[in-house]
């Protein structure tokens, strides 16, 4: 199989940082493309312990499909503090800008920024581009304000996300199945670990490295896997 660009490095956790509910959807970028193939199924089911149906395996394709493309969309997502430290330098330059303006006293002292306008496609006086320059500022400030109140940090994307919806969805896919979904508590790679962290890990086997979760060790993953499915199973009380 292969994959597409990333920017993730390989093996991640969960940092537990606040991003903002807007997607970059890296139009750049080739789209991740992605397949199991023959010798994966055997890999994958043999770590299960069970023989997958063309049906089954279809549905594992396709949730893996999903994630691959929203775990991107989520990469590409700017934390709120990134955001508001952006602003900041534009705001910065805003108002050194705006400073600069006040001192130029005729249309033509002012040419050379009012031609920059212009090859934009604006078309602006030096009393119309310091006032637009001063509201960009305020809005700027505005923004910086509101983005700053904890409370605006409740929506948006939460890095891990996308993966624990994929986690979620195996879940329900191996309850539906009546297979395994508990969760060992295995110290070591050596040690056995329960069907479906053995699955999981065979799974993420296929997906371009940078797009794994938790793969420095089974039991690393087998913890984040435990945190994912104690929540599953409350929700489903």
């Amino acid at each position: 199989m292969s994959g597409g660009n990333h920017r993730k490095s390989p093996n991640q956790r969960f940092p537990r940082k606040g991003r903002l509910p807007i997607v970059d959807m890296m139009p750049d970028l080739p789209p991740v493309t992605f397949e199991i193939g023959p010798g994966d199924w055997a890999r994958i089911q043999a770590a299960y312990g069970i023989a997958f149906s063309d049906d089954d395996k279809t549905a594992i394709s396709e949730f893996v499909a999903h994630y691959l493309k929203f775990q991107r969309c989520e990469s590409s997502t700017k934390t709120y503090k990134q955001t508001i430290d952006q602003l900041k330098v534009f705001h910065r330059k805003l108002q050194q800008t705006t400073q600069s303006l006040e001192t130029i006293n005729s249309e033509e002292s002012g040419l050379e920024l009012i031609s920059q306008f212009a090859a934009l496609g604006y078309t602006v006086t030096l009393p119309g581009l310091r006032k637009l320059l001063r509201d960009l500022g305020r809005a700027s400030e505005r923004a910086v304000l509101e983005l700053a109140r904890p409370e605006a940090q409740d929506g948006g994307f939460e890095q891990g996300g996308v993966w624990r919806l994929l986690i979620i969805r195996l879940l329900d896919f191996a309850k539906e199945r009546g297979l395994r979904t508990t969760i060992s508590k295995a110290k070591s790679n050596e040690e056995v670990h329960s069907p479906f962290v053995e699955f999981v890990r065979a799974l993420q086997e296929c997906f371009p490295e940078e797009y794994r979760w938790h793969g420095q060790s089974k039991p690393a993953l087998a913890h984040a896997l435990s945190q994912i499915q104690s929540q599953w199973v409350r929700a489903g009380e």
